[in-house]
This record gives C-alpha cells, sequence and structure tokens, in this order.
C-alpha cells in the first residue's frame, strides 16, 4: 500500500477519534473551554509517548480504539457530570499514542517526514469534518461507528514488520 494512502487513512481515523471524544465530553461534561483543553492536552501527552513506546503500531491502534469505544459507550450513560473528566483522561491519552506510533513507524520505514505529515494532517481535518457531520445527521452511535470502520481500515494498511 502506498505511504499517501496509510497516512491519509490514519488522518482520518486519529481525527474521528479526536474530534468524537471532544463532542461526546462536551456533551457529557461541559461545552466550556477546560473540555477541548483536556481533550487536546491529554491527546497530545499520549502522542509523546507514542514517540518514544517501542510497541507495535497495530497494539496502539487497537488499545486506543478499544478505549474510545469503552468511553463512548459510557458516556451514553452520563449527562452533565463535571466531576468525571479524570475518569475520560487516560483513555485519551491511550487513543493518542497511536499518534506518535504512526509516525514512528513511518519515519523507520523510510517516509519521506513532511509529505507523510502533510497527508496525515490532511486525512485528520477530513475526519474531523467526517465526526461532526455524522453526529449531527446520526447521532451519538456514529460516534463510535465510524472510527471502529477506519480502525479497521488502517490496521489492515499498516505494514506487518517485526519491532
Amino acid at each position: 500500500m502506498s505511504a499517501t494512502i496509510r497516512a491519509w487513512a490514519a488522518g482520518i481515523h486519529l481525527g474521528l477519534l479526536q474530534t468524537g471524544y471532544l463532542l461526546s465530553l462536551q456533551r457529557a461534561i461541559s461545552a466550556a473551554h477546560q473540555t477541548y483543553a483536556t481533550v487536546v492536552g491529554a491527546w497530545l501527552v499520549g502522542s509523546l509517548i507514542g514517540l518514544f513506546v517501542r510497541l507495535r503500531p497495530r497494539l496502539t491502534l487497537v488499545v486506543g480504539l478499544l478505549t474510545y469505544v469503552a468511553v463512548q459507550l459510557t458516556l451514553t450513560q452520563v449527562d452533565f457530570a463535571a466531576y468525571t473528566w479524570p475518569w475520560w483522561v487516560p483513555a485519551i491519552v491511550c487513543s493518542g499514542v497511536y499518534s506518535g506510533r504512526f509516525f514512528t513507524d513511518a519515519i523507520a520505514a523510510g517516509e519521506d517526514v513532511g509529505p507523510t505529515f502533510a497527508h496525515e494532517t490532511y486525512g485528520f481535518v477530513v475526519g474531523a469534518l467526517v465526526a461532526l457531520v455524522a453526529a449531527v445527521f446520526f447521532g451519538r452511535s456514529a460516534l463510535w461507528l465510524c472510527p471502529i470502520a477506519t480502525g479497521i481500515m488502517v490496521a489492515l494498511l499498516t505494514r506487518k514488520r517485526p519491532h
């Protein structure tokens, strides 16, 4: 598979996850700026961890997706409970690990950093927009069904290499 397709697919998946977290937590906790800061901050911590861990990319992808789906299903039972935010931060960190791991894997495979980062970023924007549109037109279930579909797609596109 082409590195470009892999980067786009990873970006779409990551955009769906991060925007899905944001939309769900804003509904369940608060639409205040602290919720946005929590999602972005925890995501960045996960990405940073992903730059240094030596786990297989598919493993970090699957763990991040499973924690995301668990949070989405749990949030269906939470309505405006601001005290619950510490429960969601570890899950967001887990989901963000694949972001950093994706880049270290791409670099190790000899892919050009600039184009890989650009394609992943464009895919992320598409994923964020898809998450918003899917949530508006198809509701909460779209926020976990779409990432499951893209997670499977990214897993299939991820190279098998010993690490």
